[in-house]
């Protein structure tokens, strides 16, 4: 396997350290031999390693490097994708209005390019960025379709990834039940698939919803174990605070579902 293929195993499964690693040794490799897209798409993987390791100021060089290279070398769904990374890392620096631009933009190209999984993750991405600008139900519908499409096409870490975003919807908007629902049955698709840091990332936010529900000793089971994966993945959640609920657009009656 060419180190840029184990980078990307490596990445998936949260061993962001050796994925760097690789990454740092393919693409001196790939400049020598002239292997343009292979550089590219290296570049790519590079930007996504440095934001999950937090990173941010360099992994937003590095995506927009590897977009510009889509934009010479690759096709529309290809430059879609790299404007996806490229808001990721404006969505984990909290920039949210960059973060909207680039995955507005990227839906865009996606919605051309009759790739629906492809468009299913764009939308996602946008959506991140909505439910913490406070306007999470105005892609409700449109994450549920993507639920749909994920799972008519059998992608597991996409049914996983929808999942999780719906449950962070819900619990914005202080539907805690939907929430609950939503993330349990993601952290199980984790399970399925043995990714741990996305099992931490969906506990942290059961943790939230379990705590708002009055679950005090079930949330801190859930937040203490979060927070064991990251450390030892090094994943940059590792040095966030403990999320605190901001609701939305609370829904009636919430208060009485802290009882």
């Amino acid at each position: 396997m060419s180190r840029l293929d184990l980078s990307v195993v490596q990445c998936e499964y949260g061993q962001f350290a050796q994925a760097r690693r690789s990454l740092d040794l393919a693409l001196p490799e790939l400049r020598e031999l002239g292997e343009e897209q292979a550089e590219v798409q290296a570049l790519h993987g590079l930007g996504r390693v440095l934001t999950e390791q937090g990173e941010l100021d360099e992994a937003l060089v590095v995506a927009e490097l590897a977009l510009a290279g889509h934009a010479t070398t690759g096709d529309g769904g290809s430059r879609a994708l790299a404007l996806r990374s490229v808001g990721l890392v404006h969505r984990a620096a909290g920039r949210l209005a960059e973060a909207a631009r680039c995955s507005q933009e990227a839906v865009d190209l996606l919605r051309t390019a009759n790739d629906p999984l492809m468009s299913a993750y764009a939308v996602q991405s946008l959506a991140k960025v909505r439910i913490r600008q406070g306007r999470g139900d105005e892609v409700r519908e449109a994450m549920l379709a993507c639920l749909t499409t994920c799972h008519q096409m059998q992608d597991g870490f996409g049914q996983g990834l929808m999942l999780r975003t719906l449950g962070e919807l819900e619990l914005a908007a202080g539907r805690l039940l939907d929430a609950r629902a939503h993330l349990e049955r993601s952290v199980q698709w984790w399970d399925a698939l043995m990714l741990p840091v996305w099992r931490a990332r969906t506990l942290r936010d059961l943790a939230t919803t379990l705590d708002a529900l009055g679950e005090t000793a079930a949330a801190e089971a859930a937040w203490t174990e979060a927070v064991g994966i990251f450390r030892l993945h090094g994943s940059r959640e590792a040095r966030e605070p403990r999320p605190v609920l901001r609701l939305s657009n609370p829904v009636q009656g919430f208060p009485s579902a802290r009882r």
